[in-house]
């Protein structure tokens, strides 16, 4: 099993996108969705990512967590989220930062994820990675 280090995106409890180990390098990982019978596959492609996306991944997704904390305590309204460039402008230059820079990556590979997602938090766990 590999370590997730981040899931920035779950549908039915399945993560979407996020970082996660594979072959002993953190990976940017995106779950492909499949046309054809209009719905997500079991397939994720992966990126190898260096430390330093990695550390902006995990500062980006540490000022999610500090916000979801204060909304499940209702201290904050969800109209706060850090998402809102207005909230907070260093998640949305994180979010501009991964997001081009994963773009520009190569695929290292396509394989099968069955993720075991943290049931505390739901961002975090570990992943078996599998032959697509």
């Amino acid at each position: 099993m590999d370590r997730v280090y981040t899931i920035d995106a779950i549908h039915d409890g399945i993560p979407l996108v996020g970082i996660a180990g594979y072959q002993g390098h953190p990976h940017a990982y995106e779950r492909l969705f499949d046309h054809e019978k209009d719905d997500w596959s079991n397939s994720y492609v992966l990126k190898k990512i260096d430390t330093d996306l990695l550390a902006l991944a995990i500062e980006r997704q540490s000022i999610f967590l500090k916000w979801r904390k204060d909304f499940d305590a209702g201290s904050v309204p969800i109209n706060s989220h850090p998402d809102f460039t207005m909230n907070n402008a260093r998640y949305k230059q994180l979010e501009d930062i991964l997001a081009r820079q994963i773009s520009e990556l190569q695929t290292t590979a396509t394989l099968i994820g069955k993720f075991q997602v943290a049931s505390s938090d739901q961002l975090s766990g570990n992943v078996q990675w599998e032959p697509s």
